[in-house]
């Protein structure tokens, strides 16, 4: 068993002194323990240089490891150890820091907040900027509105040339949709809303097409704008022609809208030239399915809403537009289960599902006595949605029911649409037999 106690002689060397003593230190402690005292025995003349670290060490070894002791360390008798100063260590952060801990385990916010706040806005600009009530002149109002387009399509662009953001691209590209409408709505001073509306939506589909071939960003959302556009200015162009009701250019659109939806796919292979052998437009191919289907959809809803609101209107209609809306939800909810794309379905679910809240709402204000009948089916329709959550097994004759189902509903969309519309009571009118 060896000594406890170790008899050497520690040497200091500092600037100021240079001495040496002979000391008795128990070989059992840790070095961390003893340098203190050491210090204190060897510099008792003199004041130590406070902020330096004092460490011991053999001649021309490196320090004595300060966690073990003397004896761990292969000091023995008669070894001569040296007294010296150090610089302190930069404080450096831990990883078992808590609040680097706190710090490296936050949640950032996606950077999907600020484009959602700035298109809200955006959007309700070009509302204020369109609605008729607006106590500016109109020309003033046609120049803001064309400045503002021009400045965000020329940002998108510009941030698409030096950045390559397609987050920020994509939110300018839409603010200046936006404000192209509102411009185009404001241009016409004379005639009717829906002569705004027809120009409007015509100014919308030039600056899609335009910020799609100028920045290639955000095809599926542009592609969705420009969709809905043709379909609303070719209902808005036989409004203006025919003189059509609100009603009626509803059923028109959801007619154009359905249509457009069925053929959705040629349309996407006939944009963008895909071919068997051109597997690089694959990708191309699908963003530019899932925009017309979505703008196809969205078409289907702008529809089911115009004839709920006519339907609000005209108190006689309140059966057969609640039936029509109840027929064209029916068709979109049935469509999503012939989509993939979790984007495509859940354009086709969120416009049927609009399509049947416009159509429970106008159902309770054309008729509140039977309101506890409409929320009763309300109730039932959204418990009937949570089956889609489950996943079961469904035979191939429920597969096929499904399947004729929604050949009747769509078989059905056009005479109900003929309905809505008039054309029965038109024809009846005219005495032909």
């Amino acid at each position: 068993m060896p000594d406890s106690l170790c008899r050497l002689t520690v040497a200091s060397c500092t600037d100021d002194a240079h001495r040496a003593v002979d000391l008795e230190l128990p070989a059992n402690v840790g070095v961390g323990e003893l340098v203190p005292q050491i210090v204190d025995l060897v510099h008792r003349d003199s004041t130590p240089t406070p902020g330096l670290d004092w460490v011991l060490s053999k001649l021309g070894d490196p320090p004595l490891t300060e966690s073990e002791s003397l004896y761990d360390n292969d000091v023995r008798d008669g070894d001569l150890l040296v007294l010296t100063t150090t610089e302190p260590a930069p404080a450096e952060r831990s990883s078992c820091d808590p609040c680097h801990a706190m710090a490296a385990g936050r949640t950032t916010a996606p950077r999907m907040l600020p484009a959602i706040a700035c298109e809200l806005l955006g959007g309700c600009g070009a509302a204020v900027l369109a609605w008729p009530a607006a106590g500016v002149a109109i020309s003033s109002r046609i120049v803001v509105g064309a400045c503002l387009a021009v400045a965000a399509g020329v940002g998108a662009v510009i941030i698409r040339r030096l950045r390559g953001d397609p987050l920020i691209c994509v939110t300018l590209s839409l603010i200046a949709v936006l404000y192209a409408g509102a411009t185009g709505f404001l241009t016409v001073r004379t005639g009717t809303a829906v002569s705004g509306l027809l120009l409007a939506s015509a100014a919308v589909f030039a600056a899609a097409i335009l910020l799609l071939r100028m920045t290639n960003c955000g095809r599926t959302c542009l592609t969705a704008l420009a969709a809905a556009a043709v379909l609303v200015s070719a209902t808005a162009a036989a409004a203006v022609s025919w003189g059509l009701q609100l009603s009626a250019g509803g059923a028109t659109l959801v007619g154009l809208s359905l249509a457009t939806l069925g053929v959705t796919p040629r349309l996407a292979m006939a944009f963008t030239g895909i071919t068997p052998d051109a597997a690089p437009n694959v990708r191309r191919c699908h963003q530019t399915l899932t925009g017309l289907v979505a703008g196809s959809s969205a078409g289907g809803a702008l529809g089911a809403i115009a004839v709920a609101v006519g339907e609000v209107r005209d108190a006689g209609s309140a059966f057969r537009g609640t039936s029509f809306i109840a027929m064209v939800a029916l068709v979109l909810l049935l469509r999503v289960r012939t989509h993939v794309d979790a984007t495509r379905r859940a354009s086709l679910a969120g416009a049927g599902v609009l399509c049947l809240l416009a159509g429970f709402a106008a159902a309770a204000v054309a008729a509140p006595g039977h309101a506890h009948v409409i929320s009763v089916l309300a109730a039932s329709t959204g418990a009937a949605a949570l089956g889609s959550i489950v996943r079961q097994t469904v035979s191939p004759i429920a597969l096929r029911t499904v399947e004729v189902l929604e050949c009747v509903a769509i078989a059905a969309v056009i005479p109900m649409a003929c309905w809505v519309g008039g054309i029965y009571g038109w024809a009846r009118g005219m005495n032909l037999i």
